[in-house]
């Protein structure tokens, strides 16, 4: 008799342990969340959920933001809900899901628009402190402006978008990363731009990160990542509509004054038609490039100093980006 009240005793209090354990890290989790309210909003994002949920006891934790609006400098974002998981057995894996729609409003220009979706789901597993992997996958995307009226700018049948870790790029002594990126998207509409059934496929590589995903919420990231020297490879980028076809790489970086350096390589097919009074006349030759025999055009589109020149031609320029 005395064993099973003594077994009885232990459970009780592995019970007892495990409860406190999980409202101790439910009211961490709280408090982290509740804290970004508290960001200026120019140089830290600031979120404000107006009812924030926390439940998934006694397995997982479970949050849910409820009408969360995320401010950075003049843009805002809001969504009606967004709920993140995690499980005991599994707490550096988070799945996240949204409902729609998105709106963004940005206060300087005035302009707005809004993300409709069918559904849209987030994914992020941590190695130690260092992103592993993160993805996000959407299905019925519809892009609509609502400064005046509502306005189609575009729509997707299916966008995935993943950021993989590259174990061999991983340097524990200086701190720094790499993360190999996927993007592709099919169904793309653009009525703009006389897209009616399009493809992207877009792969690079992002060197120079931090090892711990902590500092990605410090004000001074970008400056971090310029300092190792980090770069932005794109290695393909890839669209096509019927007849008509873009592709490219190149390579991007900040300078020491914090300007874009690098060039990327465009060729296109029957791009140059579609964009036929889209561009002013003077500039269409210039962004599209040289026409080869086999009717496709060739340009590079080049950063120095912050000056963009397409060819050997300036076409505008990019303030330091801090």
């Amino acid at each position: 008799m005395k064993r099973f009240v003594w077994l009885g005793t232990v459970v009780f209090v592995l019970l007892l342990l495990w409860s406190a354990g999980w409202f101790a890290a439910s009211w961490y989790v709280r408090d982290t969340v509740l804290s970004l309210a508290e960001a200026d909003g120019v140089d830290t994002p600031r979120l404000v959920c107006q009812t924030l949920d926390i439940g998934g006891f006694p397995l997982g934790l479970d949050v849910r933001c409820n009408s969360g609006t995320l401010t950075q400098a003049d843009l805002t974002a809001t969504l009606p809900q967004l709920r993140a998981t995690a499980v005991v057995y599994q707490p550096t894996q988070i799945q996240a899901f949204a409902q729609p729609p998105l709106t963004l409003t940005d206060a300087f220009t005035g302009s707005s628009s809004e993300v409709g979706f069918a559904d849209l789901s987030l994914s992020a597993s941590l190695q130690g402190l260092r992103i592993g992997s993160v993805s996000l996958v959407a299905n019925g995307l519809d892009w609509t402006n609502t400064a005046i009226g509502r306005e189609r700018l575009a729509s997707a049948e299916h966008m995935e978008v993943h950021l993989l870790d590259i174990p061999e790029q991983h340097d524990p002594a200086t701190g720094r990363a790499a993360l190999a990126g996927y993007v592709t998207a099919g169904g793309i509409v653009a009525p703009s731009l006389q897209i009616a059934a399009g493809t992207a496929e877009v792969e690079a590589e992002f060197n120079g990160l931090p090892d711990d995903v902590r500092l990605y919420l410090e004000q001074d990231i970008l400056q971090r990542w310029q300092a190792a020297g980090g770069q932005v490879r794109l290695i393909s980028f890839n669209g096509q509509d019927g007849e008509s076809s873009v592709s490219g790489d190149g390579t991007l970086a900040l300078d020491a004054a914090a300007r874009l350096e690098g060039q990327v390589g465009v060729t296109s097919t029957g791009l140059a038609e579609r964009t036929q009074g889209l561009i002013p006349a003077p500039l269409h030759g210039l962004i599209m490039g040289q026409q080869a025999a086999d009717g496709t055009y060739h340009q590079t589109v080049a950063a120095r100093s912050g000056v963009m020149f397409a060819g050997m031609i300036p076409i505008g320029t990019v303030p330091p980006l801090f």
